[in-house]
């Protein structure tokens, strides 16, 4: 149950809130708000200010099960933090799920996710002619969808008073939690703060959480499972959650009529098998972390 209140925290700190926007601005956006509203004389999704609030309760997901996940940080990731997000994605990538990746050039998050071996990612655009990632991962949505400026408007209170690529930003961000249309939410997010909060309780620490609040605040509303790096139990927690969504496929059994009968035969020599990486923290988890 929630016992702290996000709305509050946020008006009580519109300073920090505005510095993380600004922050996250892309490189090449940087300027006058004038030149934001580059094009005042027609009016687009991209400097639309009268976008109608959407309920994240109103929309309706797919029942296919998703094999998507996303990744959002306070722009503070210690070293150590950084290697086990990157070991918990290169395991995850070796069970089948895909990164959806904002395509951020500019963070070392997203850019050491992308860069690991075997990496599966889908990438959003902020708009068609934005940079891309070198490596040519597949782009499922060139620029955030008005669907995905509605739920970005329900969620974030101010969001009309931001600027125009403050905005296009939070919209984006929806399409990496939820998809493209809104309609195919992830199977979990991982994140980190260093309070590890995965829920908004008295541990989560505002002043310290940068814009993971809203990540956290739509997967809460969509029932999207948390997993916060920060915490000390990160890995056990993931491992559970993992064995849920994608439990080992179990051997069939045979029958007793079905069982062959034993011959002697010539075995052959076993086949040295590439190691996989392992995700460790202080004390070696095996081969098998899922053990």
């Amino acid at each position: 149950m929630e016992d702290f209140d996000l709305d509050s925290a946020l008006d009580s700190k519109p300073s920090d809130v505005k510095q993380e926007m600004e922050a996250s601005r892309p490189a090449s956006s940087t300027g006058s708000s004038s030149k934001s509203n580059y094009n005042r004389g027609k009016v687009s999704l991209y400097n639309d200010t009268n976008i109608v609030p959407k309920d994240l309760k109103d929309l309706k997901f797919k029942s296919n099960a998703s094999k998507f996940f996303s990744v959002y940080d306070n722009g503070k990731v210690p070293e150590d933090k950084l290697d086990i997000i990157r070991k918990a994605c290169h395991w995850l990538f070796t069970k089948g799920f895909i990164y959806r990746s904002k395509g951020d050039l500019r963070s070392p998050v997203d850019n050491m996710i992308r860069s690991i071996p075997g990496a599966r990612v889908m990438i959003y655009k902020l708009w068609e002619k934005a940079d891309s990632p070198k490596e040519g991962f597949p782009i499922d949505s060139n620029a955030p969808t008005r669907i995905a400026y509605e739920v970005a408007c329900g969620v974030h209170k101010t969001f009309t008073k931001q600027k125009d690529i403050v905005r296009c930003i939070l919209a984006r961000e929806v399409q990496t939690i939820l998809g493209k249309d809104c309609d195919d939410p992830d199977a979990f997010i991982l994140t980190y703060t260093p309070d590890g909060a995965n829920a908004f309780t008295k541990s989560f620490k505002i002043e310290n959480a940068g814009g993971v609040w809203m990540p956290m605040k739509i997967a809460i509303s969509s029932n999207i499972p948390i997993c916060n790096a920060g915490s000390d139990k990160f890995i056990d927690e993931l491992k559970k959650l993992i064995g849920v969504i994608a439990p080992s496929e179990s051997k069939p059994e045979v029958s007793k009529a079905e069982e062959p009968k034993s011959t002697t035969v010539a075995q052959p020599e076993p086949v040295e098998q590439p190691k996989t990486e392992e995700l460790q923290v202080s004390e070696p988890l095996g081969d098998d972390i899922w053990g």
